[in-house]
């Protein structure tokens, strides 16, 4: 059986800048969302932002995928592998101390109390 030629470096580059365009792109995002939270107009905040991101991330992508396939690849996976573990990072209802179900999750009332919200359990 004759084995293909694969390139661990151009797979290596598609990680390294499918990483660093995910992790621009996320913190894009987040800055975007923090900004339009702010805003009067939010729309105004939200779109120019998204077009940008995903002109860039594509941009990013083709620029990649001239390399080779391997670095396309190599790009879209490091991409999906830094948003499953944002993901999984920043869940709601998980808070830094625990990551228990059950444990540590609170809110704060408009008097300043701190709502229980576990399951199970009424809001006041």
């Amino acid at each position: 059986m004759i084995m293909p030629d694969f390139d661990y470096g151009l797979l290596l580059f598609g990680l390294l800048t499918g990483g660093i365009a995910a992790a621009l792109f996320f913190a894009g995002l987040a800055l975007g969302m923090r900004l339009a939270l702010r805003a009067v107009r939010p729309v105004a905040v939200l779109l120019p932002s998204a077009a940008l991101r995903i002109a860039l991330l594509i941009g990013a992508g083709w620029w990649v995928a001239g390399q080779g396939a391997v670095a396309a690849v190599g790009f879209v996976i490091a991409f999906f592998v830094v948003r499953l573990v944002l993901l999984s990072a920043l869940r709601p209802g998980k808070t830094v101390t625990s990551l228990r179900p059950d444990e540590g999750v609170t809110a704060r009332n408009t008097d300043n109390r701190a709502a229980d919200l576990r399951p199970g359990k009424e809001v006041t």
